[in-house]
């Protein structure tokens, strides 16, 4: 695989207006020295633009050149990355929010020949990516280390905002790439981390209302996020971490949280691949000498018996494999498998599993099923499986009809291409009487189908997950339509735009109807007296895809739902309403059906690391998803629970 790479690095802007900066042109040089020291990328391969260089126009005629119509890029196989240390913008613009989000070229709000050099908007970023992939395939990544919001630094440190700027009208840099006849049918997204981005994957150093910032590392200044996600790069095998590890790796700040979106973040870093090595997570210190915590439990799949294999800070040497003695919902107790093992924690120790000891998915195959595909999926030699090396299985074969979740059959062999129909699951599944799904896969493609059946089997298994404590009685979910487009309303003194809902239309049962281009929002209400953090995931039986709708965010310490007093409008979190969120869309052909599945805790779960996109399809989910809302979150009383509603298509649309 090659690797191409566009590199912008910009301390000193033209324009008084805009402050210096001192760590981005650093940033660009040690991100080229990664590429060139740990990758072996060669120069011709490197596109860099330092200062005075990285002018509006030349930042968007090198992503033309040298990258949408470079043609010794190739549309499969090579890796494609945009980097960027400078200042993010946040200026009004004749958008339906009433501003966007920029990166600021070296000569913004200079006036050349009587025109307004305006920053580049997120939808002008948008439409490039589109293109490059359109051209070169989807294996693109773009690491953004700015911010685009308002705010001011703290104790000497610098911070990558750029305030004011003039409006940005709405004619989208016309002409910016010639009509390659590409379909879209998905609207424009406002904001860089938008979470369906099928185009790329993006690495931000902080979420759009938080500031990216810098400072100095070792005599030399760096931006906090570029100094330890390089750090990061550095550190581990890039075949066998994904985009959403290596920024849970890099870490977070006071008001800098690192963000990573788009639909292939699951993928391996700088890769079309995705690894089949579970996400590892960080060792604690037991409460005795040789006991040792991991935060999984058993929402996360985990029982008593569960295998880790644990490495070192690098995340190179093997230290040993811990095996969970005590679980709970969220966490678990371990000890080392042999009697010679560690009894004190070692610095960044991380663990992985290596060993489920149960199966979230059975298959049964059909009589006369290829016997080179069930080799792939149930090969011979199980070691591979164990080792590590790959990560562990999470399904199993069966041979009879009867106890599998689900049966595999091979409908048609032809010359190139294998066609598979995968009989619909058990479970909630089953009773919604899905249709069979069909998947098609080239005979090279063959070796993926482990890949598919680990989807298979994690949507399986949460989808259906249930507690064993006593139910939390008074979380209720509503759904309803929105009026589009928003209206403004007078709120706290400031005019904000507001969807208006209408009543509930999810049913007795938990069931809805919606209609192709619904607008969608949704809101928990708590009338129970436990503090709560509530999660929404979208399943999608036809893809099986996970979308994560809504989840606290990780750092936070507030319960979004508090205890209700038992009087009183009881607390609510609403979700797609307001000017900060987008709609839901539910994109689905008549009688299609889709299942929302709500989770509810005392605790924060961070469950987000279970979204998946199924990895050998272009289809999309059939939800739009909104962006995350702040949300606050605390640790109190330890119980969990979950329930799910049943969305489907109108007919006659």
């Amino acid at each position: 695989m090659n690797y191409f790479a566009l590199i912008i690095g910009i301390d000193q802007y033209a324009s008084p207006d805009i402050r210096p900066l001192h760590g981005c042109v650093n940033d660009a040089k040690a991100f080229e020295q990664f590429l060139k020291g740990k990758l072996g990328v060669p120069d011709s391969q490197i596109r860099v633009l330092h200062n005075a260089q990285a002018t509006r126009a030349n930042i968007l005629d090198n992503f033309n050149s040298f990258l949408i119509y470079n043609a010794i890029i190739r549309k499969e196989g090579d890796a494609i990355i945009f980097f960027f240390a400078g200042h993010g913008g946040h200026p009004p613009a004749e958008t339906p929010k009433g501003f966007v989000e920029t990166i600021c070229p070296h000569d913004e709000r200079l006036r050349i020949n009587e025109k307004y050099i305006h920053g580049i908007p997120d939808f002008t970023f948008y439409q490039l990516f589109n293109e490059l992939a359109a051209a070169k395939g989807n294996n693109i990544t773009a690491i953004f280390d700015s911010c685009h919001s308002g705010g001011v630094g703290r104790d000497g440190i610098a911070v990558r905002y750029a305030p004011g700027g003039a409006k940005i009208p709405a004619y989208r840099d016309e002409g910016l790439v010639p009509e390659t006849g590409r379909s879209m049918t998905q609207e424009t997204p406002y904001g860089f981390a938008h979470k369906y981005m099928e185009s790329h994957v993006l690495l931000a150093a902080c979420h759009e209302t938080q500031l990216a910032r810098e400072n100095i590392f070792d005599g030399v200044y760096r931006g906090y996020f570029s100094e330890s996600l390089l750090r990061q790069l550095n550190t581990f095998s890039l075949e066998m971490i994904t985009n959403r590890d290596i920024i849970h790796f890099t870490g977070s700040w006071e008001n800098q949280h690192p963000q990573v979106e788009g639909v292939h973040k699951n993928r391996a870093l700088f890769r079309e691949s995705y690894p089949r090595a579970s996400k590892a997570v960080p060792v604690f210190e037991g409460k005795e000498a040789g006991l040792f915590e991991i935060r999984m439990g058993d929402t996360s799949a985990v029982v008593i018996g569960t295998e880790f294999l644990v490495t070192d800070a690098e995340g190179g040497a093997t230290i040993g494999r811990l095996k969970a003695q005590d679980v709970s919902f969220h966490s678990c107790v371990c000890v080392f498998t042999t009697a010679d093992g560690p009894t004190k924690l070692g610095r960044g120790w991380k663990a992985a599993v290596s060993k489920w000891n149960h199966t979230m998915l059975k298959i049964f195959l059909s009589p006369n099923f290829d016997v080179t595909v069930a080799a792939a999926l149930f090969p011979v030699d199980t070691s591979v499986a164990g080792s590590g090396s790959e990560g562990p299985k999470i399904y199993s074969k069966v041979e009879i009809a009867k106890d599998g979740d689900i049966e595999l059959r091979v409908q048609k062999k032809g010359h190139l291409k294998l066609n598979f129909t995968v009989v619909a699951l058990k479970g909630i599944c089953a009773d919604l009487e899905l249709p069979e799904t069909k998947i098609s896969l080239t005979s090279d493609d063959i070796s993926r189908l482990p890949v598919i059946m680990d989807s298979i089997a994690q949507f399986h298994y949460f989808l259906n997950m249930q507690s064993n404590k006593e139910p939390i009685k008074g979380v209720t979910l509503e759904m309803h339509t929105l009026q589009h487009p928003p209206e403004l309303k007078l709120v706290a003194g400031r005019r904000v735009r507001v969807r208006k809902p209408s009543p509930n239309i999810l049913d007795n049962q938990m069931k809805a109807e919606v209609a192709n281009e619904d607008k969608l929002g949704f809101t928990f209400f708590n009338r129970s007296m436990l503090k709560l953090f509530p999660y929404l995931f979208y399943f999608d039986p036809t893809t099986f895809s996970i979308i994560r709708c809504y989840a606290p965010q990780s750092a936070e310490k507030v319960h979004p739902l508090p205890a209700w007093r038992g009087s009183g409008d009881p607390p609510k979190v609403g979700i797609g309403y307001s000017e900060g969120d987008e709609a839901f869309v539910f994109d689905g052909n008549p009688a299609e059906v889709g299942i929302l599945k709500a989770f509810l805790s005392t605790e924060n779960l961070q469950m987000d690391w279970i979204e998946q996109t199924f990895p050998l399809t272009s289809a999309k989910p059939r939800l739009m998803v909104a962006t995350e809302a702040p949300t606050q979150a605390a640790i109190e009383d330890s119980t969990w629970d979950a329930f799910y509603a049943i969305v489907t298509m109108k007919s006659g649309f």
